[in-house]
């Protein structure tokens, strides 16, 4: 039997630009479900359209207007409800969590350049693990500059459907709430850094995930600050397997989505691939990496130079990524290492490739959520930091 709800009240917010052609201006636009067009597989009460049929999808078409315009999806959490995949244009999916113990509602939002965009939601079939269903919720959706058009579902396919995106050799969505000190017994197939001398990166950073770091509400949490000494984060998915955070892997394609919700210019990010030698000169790959947590700070890519043990990376000219780091907002990061190549993405947007031999490590690497210190700025006590995961998953080559 499906839960009741009750209207939208809180935001989850996922900000992304995506180009397109020019448009005219136009006024906002509020259009309820009926604007979606559905695959099979869904149900409707009133207003609402829903399912938990894996694979219907739902998708409407829109047109943004000069200066584009931030389009909103809307539905409802409740306790018997799971994931979505929502693209916007054919791009990849981002995971949307329509689970809520409180049966408040949810509500995604992106920001869409001027001209016709497709947005798509499809049922995903999973779910937390506290959740007692699969159900996607559609109530409708806004457009703060645009209109919104039509999408013809067709009955039968005119071209063979396209095989599935194989499923990712190891996922952890943080259904398995810890609390703070119980990381470790919970997760305990995951690495740590605790106890680690002389401390992070700068030297000026504990690694104590007891003190630091917990998951709940299907988040993984690290809560970086000061107390008596400035207390970090760094944990080591277990990717080898799903049991073994130390082997790490030899290439692959490794994905995070991640915010930052309390900026601080105290500490710095580089969560990463390590060798599995621990010798510098088998390379490094960083992404995303912020020399610090402060509004308006942006990521940037790096490989290190193989073969020695100076600070050269690539991409030798630095590119940042379009969005901050902590701009309170989800954003999906990837990286996707391969014998001839590194590319890093964030969101839908290529932010660097390199493709120079010298700078792609040849060794099996760990991958290390690191949260630090920053290196080299002042320090203060009194400015926490707090950097979340939603989920992290990774693709054997």
């Amino acid at each position: 039997m499906k839960l009741s709800r009750w209207a939208v009240t809180t935001v989850s917010a996922l900000a992304m630009t995506v180009g397109m052609t020019a448009a005219a201006q136009a006024a906002p636009a509020t259009g309820s479900s009926t604007v979606f067009s559905y695959s099979s597989g869904w149900s409707t009460t009133g207003t609402e359209k829903w399912s938990n049929v894996t694979g219907s999808t739902a998708t409407v078409a829109v047109t943004a207007g000069t200066g584009g315009s931030r389009f909103d999806l809307r539905g409802f959490r409740a306790l018997n409800h799971g994931y979505a995949g929502v693209s916007v244009d054919g791009g990849p999916e981002t995971r949307l969590n329509y689970y809520g113990t409180r049966n408040d509602g949810v509500r995604w939002s992106v920001t869409l350049a001027a001209g016709t965009h497709t947005i798509k939601v499809r049922v995903l079939g999973t779910k937390p693990l506290q959740s007692s269903g699969t159900i996607v919720s559609i109530t409708g959706a806004y457009l703060s500059n645009g209109t919104f058009g039509s999408v013809t579902t067709p009955t039968t396919p005119t071209e063979p459907t396209p095989a599935p995106a194989p499923p990712p050799t190891f996922q952890e969505n943080f259904d398995r709430a810890a609390a703070l000190g119980s990381f470790r017994s919970v997760y305990s197939t995951w690495g740590h850094y605790d106890g680690t001398a002389p401390g992070d990166t700068s030297k000026r950073g504990i690694y104590d995930t007891n003190r630091t770091t917990s998951v709940a509400n299907g988040v993984l949490s690290q809560r970086l600050h000061y107390n008596g000494a400035h207390y970090v984060s760094a944990v080591l998915p277990p990717i080898a397997g799903g049991t073994d955070a130390w082997s790490g892997q030899l290439y692959g394609t490794f994905e995070t989505r991640m915010r930052v919700t309390d900026p601080s210019a105290n500490y710095k990010l580089a969560w990463l691939l390590w060798p599995n030698t621990d010798d510098w000169a088998h390379g490094e790959i960083d992404w995303p990496e912020a020399d610090n947590l402060a509004t308006g700070t942006r990521p940037r890519p790096a490989s290190k130079q193989l073969g020695n043990y100076n600070s050269v990376f690539h991409p030798a000219t630095t590119q940042y990524a379009p969005a901050a780091v902590a701009d309170g907002q989800w954003h999906t990061y990837r990286t996707e290492w391969t014998p001839t190549s590194i590319r890093f993405w964030q969101d839908s947007t290529l932010v660097a490739t390199v493709t120079d031999p010298n700078f792609i490590p040849k060794v099996p690497m760990r991958w290390v959520l690191q949260s630090e210190t920053n290196i080299g700025g002042s320090l203060n006590t009194t400015d926490p930091a707090v950097v979340e995961a939603d989920y992290v998953r990774y693709w054997a080559r």
